[in-house]
């Protein structure tokens, strides 16, 4: 564990390295991310750590995608033109592994492509508390739970990032909302995002836990990292031809509406060879568990490889982009996002405002008054922020504000069904959970919301 002086001494050597940055003059990017520069902005170091490993890189501005196996690791570095979002998303489903390394060059679409949106908000405006010698350019992040890009990291620092949103938590988050990095699902391919590329230069490295977060991703990717074969996309690339399914040809179908006729009809030379007694039950399974579930019973049964396999490779590519936390609830869950949900919205604001009003000491003819958001905002930062730095005063300020004005939008949970034009999804709903947890976490009363909401909670993950 790094100890406090540590961290100081960690957060002194990365102000004096990043002062440095910031004094030296660059030019845009001729220099940035090269990989044989020594130089702050270069990636020496990074591939250095490669080879330390024993990875076998690739590095190019032109990627053949006939020279790609799905045992392969992509890595895109700050790219300066739209990557080939559908061969990234086909090379993913496939079983390939990619780690996208970007803060404002042009893989917004892939992002996109893997459900990630990305925010660009200004350096005073980020949605965090806690910075390098409170430069709001360099924030500093301690990661709080378990994963394997985790291990053996306290804290991580990155210079002028992004800022990733999805519904699904983050492996590592900012302190107010959003996401640093996250680790997505497609298929049967796994991509690990951060909103930073400058966490891989030679400056930024050796800073906290940069290098070991770093290694970590690259395990985590590679799995066996000797004989791994690595491509380093880097700035300007460009994509050559189209990537092809590694599957078997006597399984590959030209279009999507060529491959569901082929799966309906394998799917009735099943049923008819099996008695009628196997069909009604395994009718009642698909009615019961969905269609993943039904052919996976199904083919344990009858132990059918060939068509197994194609079952498996055609729900991969049909499959949604999700967190690895999504993709093993999608194993056991399923839902939609056509679901309007107005009535628990309701039901999490009237539970907030109980807690919350009670909190900051309203009497119950101070709440009839329903006073605004800007003056419970207010009187919220004089019960509970005095004690906090000016910084972390306006910021919880500006979010309960934030928060309390969405909530005004909500209508009362007995006017849901007569107000049908609010409509919320089951992102927006467990945005607002999240909101509300951080805010009456601030209270000290998280554990008496949350007793209140499991029940939501649980329909929420399960709408998801």
């Amino acid at each position: 564990m790094t100890t406090g002086r540590n961290r100081c001494r960690g957060w002194s050597a990365a102000a004096a390295v990043m002062a440095l940055m910031m004094l030296v003059p660059v030019p845009a990017v001729g220099g940035d991310f090269d990989t044989e520069s020594v130089d702050w902005h270069g990636l020496s170091d990074f591939v250095a750590l490669l080879e330390g490993q024993g990875i076998e890189q690739m590095e190019t501005d032109v990627l053949d995608w006939r020279e790609v196996s799905p045992q392969d690791v992509i890595v895109v570095v700050y790219p300066e033109q739209t990557p080939d979002v559908a061969g990234l998303a086909a090379f993913l489903s496939d079983g390939g592994r990619v780690l996208l390394a970007d803060d404002f060059g042009a893989s917004a679409p892939l992002a996109e492509r893997l459900g990630i949106e990305r925010q660009e908000p200004p350096a005073d405006e980020m949605p965090h508390e806690t910075f390098v010698d409170d430069y709001p350019g360099w924030p500093v992040f301690e990661p709080p739970g378990e994963h394997p890009l985790l291990a053996g990291v306290d804290q991580v620092v990155a210079n002028y990032a992004a800022v990733f949103e999805h519904p699904d938590g983050p492996v590592i988050g900012y302190d107010e909302e959003g996401g640093f990095v996250y680790d997505m699902r497609l298929g049967e391919g796994r991509a690990v995002l951060v909103a930073d590329p400058g966490i891989l230069i030679n400056s930024m490295l050796p800073v906290a836990d940069n290098r070991r977060f770093v290694l970590n991703a690259t395990n985590y990717l590679c799995e066996q990292p000797e004989g791994c074969r690595m491509w380093l996309l880097i700035g300007d690339v460009e994509f050559d031809g189209e990537y092809q399914t590694t599957a078997p040809e006597d399984e590959a179908v030209e279009t999507l509406a060529e491959r569901v006729q082929t799966f309906n009809q394998n799917l009735r030379e099943v049923l008819e060879e099996l008695p009628g007694s196997e069909v009604l039950v395994l009718v009642v399974l698909f009615l019961a568990l969905g269609v993943v579930a039904y052919l996976l019973t199904l083919f344990r049964w009858r132990r059918a490889k060939r068509l197994s396999r194609y079952i498996h490779r055609e729900s991969d590519e049909l499959a949604a982009p999700m967190t690895e936390f999504g993709w093993n609830v999608k194993r056991f869950t399923d839902g939609t996002d056509n679901i309007n949900h107005a009535l628990p919205m309701a039901i999490l604001k009237e539970s907030f405002e109980e807690l919350f009003f009670q909190g900051l000491g309203l009497s119950p003819e101070e709440m009839k008054q329903a006073p605004s958001a800007a003056l419970l905002a207010k009187r919220f930062e004089q019960r509970y922020l005095q004690e906090e730095p000016v910084r972390r005063q306006r910021s919880r300020r500006r979010q309960v504000k934030q928060l309390l004005e969405m909530l005004q939008q909500v209508p009362p949970r007995q006017r849901v069904f007569l107000e049908s034009e609010h409509r919320y999804t089951a992102r927006e709903l467990a945005q607002a959970h999240r909101q509300i947890r951080r805010v009456l976490g601030w209270m000290g009363l998280k554990e008496a919301y949350e007793r209140r909401t499991r029940e939501i909670e649980g329909r929420v993950l399960r709408s998801r």
